[in-house]
């Protein structure tokens, strides 16, 4: 599980490289908060 979400965020993150609309960057900040939360809350 956290391995999928790694990869998805990364391919998003990647994706911001290039030339988007604005409310995709604001997609990837929402889905990289729930994200990082999922994979902190794994963490500890």
């Amino acid at each position: 599980m956290t391995n999928l979400i790694k990869i998805i965020l990364s391919i998003m993150f990647i994706a911001c490289l290039l030339d988007m609309p604005y409310g995709y960057y604001q997609l990837v900040r929402f889905i990289a908060m729930v994200g990082f939360g999922v994979l902190s809350y794994q963490a500890s």
